[in-house]
């Protein structure tokens, strides 16, 4: 089962929250965190293990940036080194023209957050993610195989 971390503004019935069910539907394994939650909040979601994948609600931002802030938090807690998982923004119109969209979010969806185009993406996302890391590391489903040592370790 893939850990799906649902990142929303606060715990009120927002969109995600039928995101969610359409992903635990699907058998993935979510944990909705709120964005300004303390970085224990963030690390023991998955009871230490490491997120396969980001869904998050930025419906209610001015501004993309609150993905930025959230990868830093990932940093802070897992480490610089950390692979960071594919992120679903939700989005709405205004969005669109800002340039952070490219660069922020693996892909997004805009109103109405339809659960099975949500099931969807968030498959493909999960599908192609590959790390590829200098020095012949790569990271792919949960392991990391070291071409130099030809170490296999899993993540999380």
């Amino acid at each position: 089962m893939q850990n799906i971390l649902l990142v929303a503004p606060d715990k009120t019935d927002h969109p995600p929250l039928q995101v969610a069910r359409a992903l635990v539907a699907a058998d993935y394994d979510i944990a909705p965190v709120v964005r300004d939650a303390p970085a224990d909040v963030w690390r023991t979601a998955f009871g230490e293990r490491l997120p396969d994948g980001v869904v998050a609600d930025l419906s209610d931002s001015a501004e993309l940036f609150e993905i930025l802030k959230m990868r830093e938090t990932m940093s802070a807690i897992w480490g610089e080194d950390f692979p960071m998982p594919p992120v679903l923004a939700l989005i709405t119109r205004k969005h669109l023209w800002q340039s952070e969209l490219r660069y922020l979010t693996d892909d997004f969806l805009m109103p109405p957050y339809d659960p099975e185009e949500t099931k969807a993406r968030m498959g493909a996302l999960l599908f192609h993610q590959r790390h590829i890391e200098p020095g012949g590391t790569v990271q792919l489903a949960g392991l990391r195989l070291s071409e130099s040592t030809g170490q296999v370790m899993a993540l999380g």
